[in-house]
């Protein structure tokens, strides 16, 4: 009986673990979703240096958040989100619109994979 109540009281904590990281990962997504958002609307107005000012924010936010997300996810994602927001940086500084803005659409995909493949979800444990 003491080993089933402790058993459960494991099962407890990861759960409840697993919920709390969910909400935090929901929350960081958003959060880039927002920056790349502004950068969409700043290279729409043909106002690169704001679109330069907010990537390097995304930067920081993410570099921030790397060991928390680095903690329970795949490097190669997070390594991936920062290969494509150097090179929407290269393209924002070369004013070239269409292809910032195509690699702000690739960024919006790889901020939704997040919380999609992270998450405790039976799929994601098989």
């Amino acid at each position: 009986m003491k080993t089933f109540v402790v058993s459960l009281m494991i099962a407890a904590v990861i759960i409840t673990g697993s919920i709390c990281y969910d909400i935090y990962l929901k929350h960081i997504t958003k959060d880039m979703n927002n920056f790349n958002q502004e950068i969409i609307q700043a290279i729409s107005d043909d106002n690169y240096e704001e679109a330069e000012q907010a990537i390097q924010r995304l930067f920081s936010f993410i570099d921030e958040k790397k060991i928390a997300l680095a903690s329970t996810m795949d490097h190669s994602s997070i390594d991936n989100i920062e290969k494509n927001l150097a090179e929407l940086d290269a393209y924002v500084l070369g004013n070239q619109k269409t292809d910032a803005l195509a690699k702000c659409q690739i960024m919006h995909v790889l901020f939704d994979h997040f919380p999609r493949n992270y998450t405790l979800k039976l799929e994601n444990i098989l």
